[in-house]
């Protein structure tokens, strides 16, 4: 019979190799929202961007692909991109004029929005493997 204990499930948790994937979209949310807050850009997406490098960078020597790794920061990181834009439409809409079509349109626009962010990011963890294998090359040609 398995033995249950906290370190056997820590080390569960810790056996998933998109983990640090998962932390470093979480931690970029409240960066998200602290710079949009900051701009008058709706959503600035530096921290994301940022989070997208990081993550390719990191998942360059994993056995896990990088480019899983950042769609799946993309989709954690783009929470934050979501918050912003809920809370910029929540202060324009009037609850009695909006009508189903409107409704439906901002909900559209919220999941374009997630999948737009998560590409993003994405695209930014294969420049910042790409990064990670030029210094890789570099260091071994010297």
């Amino acid at each position: 019979m398995p033995e249950y204990s906290i370190q056997n499930k820590i080390a569960a948790v810790t056996d998933n190799p998109f983990l640090i994937a998962v932390l470093l979209g979480l931690v970029s949310i409240p960066f998200t929202l602290l710079v949009s807050r900051e701009t008058t850009a709706l959503v600035n997406s530096a921290p994301m961007i940022a989070t997208g490098l990081l993550v390719g960078y990191l998942f360059n020597a994993r056995p896990a692909d990088s480019h899983r790794a950042g769609l799946i920061a993309g989709f954690v990181a783009s929470l934050g991109g979501v918050t912003v834009f809920a809370m910029e439409v929540a202060a324009r809409i009037s609850p009695d004029g909006s009508t189903r079509l409107e409704v439906v349109t901002i909900l559209l626009v919220l999941v374009l929005l997630v999948i737009c962010l998560a590409i993003l990011v994405m695209g930014c963890a294969i420049v910042g493997n790409w990064v990670a294998e030029m210094t890789t090359r570099s260091q071994s040609v010297q």
